[in-house]
């Protein structure tokens, strides 16, 4: 990976998935189609790992489907949520699956807390560009076609 050398699962900040990004490295994001259509990193594509039911946010038995169906084991994958729980979930079904090169957005698009309780700023808490622009290839309806 020229330019940027982490290891096969680290957990990024947001420069570094910038420099991931410009490499053209997929950016998966894991949240509810609800929060993704609210605003996302442009050129997202959404895959929930949870969805909303009766009793809340409940596993989607389609993340890992759709997610081989649409990226490939060997190639290197970034996930990334709201605040970094659900993609560190996300990666972990990833790796469970035969991926090998998956990346976590640490603090996701709103912030989070690193395993010491210390904040860590979020895509967009960082001010870092964001969309709400639905490309119908991108989005949960557009990959499950």
């Amino acid at each position: 990976m020229p330019g940027v050398s982490l290891p096969p699962v680290a957990d990024l900040d947001n420069e570094e998935l910038e420099k991931l990004l410009g490499q053209g490295v997929p950016y998966l994001d894991v949240r509810t189609p609800e929060e993704y259509s609210a605003g996302h990193i442009a050129e997202a594509y959404n895959v929930p790992v949870l969805l909303r039911g009766s009793a809340g946010l409940e596993p989607n038995p389609e993340f890992v489907e759709l997610a081989l169906r649409h990226f490939p084991t060997g190639k290197e994958l970034v996930v990334g949520c709201a605040a970094g729980g659900r993609s560190k979930q996300a990666r972990s079904l990833l790796l469970q699956a035969g991926y090998s090169l998956v990346h976590n957005l640490a603090g996701g698009m709103n912030g989070g807390r690193d395993p010491f309780g210390a904040k860590v700023v979020g895509w967009a808490e960082a001010g870092k560009p964001t969309t709400a622009e639905l490309e119908p290839g991108r989005t949960y309806a557009g990959l499950k076609k």
